[in-house]
């Protein structure tokens, strides 16, 4: 197996994550019944989380993982407060 990870654009999508501590919501996973051992390591949108194993990409860095939305900003050249 490889790594189970998601970012923080992705994870805060899916409202079980607190946006203060940047973590799984321990409240709202009991509440619906979801045990955060099932859910995702989150990590930064902006780092290396392994690498590919086995084929013609066997090796390769898999990086930088983000939501569409969020990625869009960048691709429009939004950079400073107020360009979106």
């Amino acid at each position: 197996g490889g790594v189970h990870v998601t970012d923080v654009t992705n994870a805060s999508r899916t409202l079980l994550m607190n946006l203060h501590t940047m973590a799984w919501d321990d409240k709202i996973l009991s509440s619906i019944g979801i045990p955060a051992e099932v859910l995702p390591e989150i990590r930064s949108s902006a780092e290396v989380y392994g690498n590919a194993k086995g084929g013609i990409l066997d090796g390769v860095p898999v990086a930088s993982a983000l939501g569409d939305q969020q990625a869009a900003l960048f691709g429009q050249t939004c950079f400073a407060e107020g360009e979106a």
